[in-house]
């Protein structure tokens, strides 16, 4: 568990292999739960007065997207990923009702709270910086667990009723046991759930529509009307099917999703946190697996810093990703996560640490793109953003666009001796 030093001397660098390479055997890991178990599971959600979903990145391995629809319609239950790297859902559906707090334990605590059984599939629980262990779910919340991932089950909260299993094939197996069980005053009751269920959840979207516009008009914020322009204009030539999104946007995310969703399984791919500088790296991936898709980037101007070389990659390798840059010319994230820790330890508000700002000096990331041969620009105005979204959505080669938007991190320390 710590340091690693691994050191492969020249001579067997230069040494010719004589072992003949072979495909990699993965094991099967379809593993059913028990008719037992499924039976119990059944009754607790059947019995439910409002149950919810969580899933995450094992659904999609396991290409359960599908039955966890069928499972989630017939409980009018909705949905929440915890923290997934890419849909989990069929493509627009209405019982996705958007991720769990990745930063912080009160923003998961919101969602999960007022359910009084939580099916929990492919994924643990919950992946917060700043978790809410004590008190995630209500007191008498009933929790049901099927993951591949032993360790996970019940290590943080108890659990009514696990398995160590293939999600899909619990799914499947849950809903034959609904269909079994279900009663006609049972099937009324989730039919009213799911009436309510998708009401709120179209409620909840309208509501952060409205938010983008507040904020456009409150803060000079770019990210919605560009997402929203970009995906009209890649209607509007014909391509919206071919889009594909890497997605490093994190503070963002948000914003970019709704307007260049909703994303099939595969359309799709979000870090998961824990690093910076996947986005542009990851998009040249799925670019290479997909070259027949327009393979966007959209990353920060900090997580761009780390990996900002991908893009001479992308030149010599005649790799055509789009990459978007915000610059907002600080670490948002971290800004969050401060204010957070002073929060709970009743600390008054601070100037952030001058590392937080990344503005003196500022980074030019079109003049950096354009060092490695990358057609790129640069919007900061309105009148600016028709241009760059020709550019990205017509281009045949690698383009990088870096659109501003406003600062996160006022009041930050001075990170020069002159005070600029």
């Amino acid at each position: 568990m710590g340091p690693v030093f691994v050191n492969l001397p020249m001579d067997i660098l230069d040494a010719e292999c004589e072992e003949e390479p072979t495909p990699t055997r993965v094991p099967s890991t379809r593993v059913a739960p028990d008719e037992e178990t499924l039976e119990r599971a059944a009754a607790l959600l059947l019995g439910a007065r409002n149950p919810l979903i969580l899933c995450g990145d094992g659904v999609a391995v396991s290409g359960a997207q599908e039955a966890l629809a069928s499972l989630a319609e017939k409980l009018g239950a909705p949905v929440y990923g915890v923290n997934s790297s890419e849909p989990n859902l069929p493509k627009g559906h209405g019982l996705w009702a958007g991720l769990t707090g990745h930063m912080f334990g009160k923003d998961s605590r919101s969602r999960v709270a007022g359910h009084d059984v939580v099916l929990i599939c492919g994924t643990y629980v919950f992946p917060e910086v700043f978790p809410n262990v004590l008190e995630a779910f209500d007191r008498d919340t009933k929790l049901v667990h099927f993951d591949l991932d032993a360790y996970e089950i019940g290590k943080n909260f108890p659990v009514e009723v696990s398995a160590v299993a293939d999600p899909k094939l619990a799914l499947l197996g849950l809903g034959r046991k609904l269909d079994e069980r279900f009663t006609t005053e049972g099937r009324a009751r989730a039919d009213r759930r799911r009436e309510q269920a998708l009401a709120s959840i179209e409620a909840a979207r309208a509501d952060a529509r409205r938010g983008d516009a507040v904020a456009l008009d409150a803060k000079g914020s770019t990210m919605p009307q560009f997402a929203r322009a970009l995906a009209k204009a890649l209607e509007a030539a014909g391509r919206r099917d071919a889009l594909v999104v890497f997605d490093e946007a994190l503070t963002e995310s948000g914003a970019m999703t709704r307007h260049l969703g909703p994303f099939a399984p595969g359309e799709m791919h979000q870090t998961r946190g824990g690093s910076l500088g996947v986005g542009i790296p990851g998009a040249l991936g799925v670019q290479l697996a997909q070259p027949d898709k327009l393979v966007f980037a959209f990353t920060g101007d900090g997580g761009a810093m780390y990996t900002i070389q991908a893009l001479w990659t992308a030149v010599h390798h005649r790799i055509p990703i789009r990459c978007v840059t915000i610059s907002n010319g600080g670490y948002k994230l971290l800004a969050l996560n401060i204010q957070q820790y002073w929060a709970e330890r009743n600390m008054p508000p601070a100037a952030f640490p001058r590392e937080f700002a990344i503005d003196h000096p500022r980074l030019d990331f079109k003049a950096i793109a354009e060092s490695y041969g990358v057609r790129a620009l640069r919007v900061e105005r309105q009148d600016q953003m028709a241009a760059a979204i020709e550019l990205l959505v017509s281009h045949d080669g690698p383009v990088l666009v870096d659109l501003a938007v406003p600062s996160e991190v006022p009041g930050a320390v001075p990170c020069h001796p002159c005070g600029q």
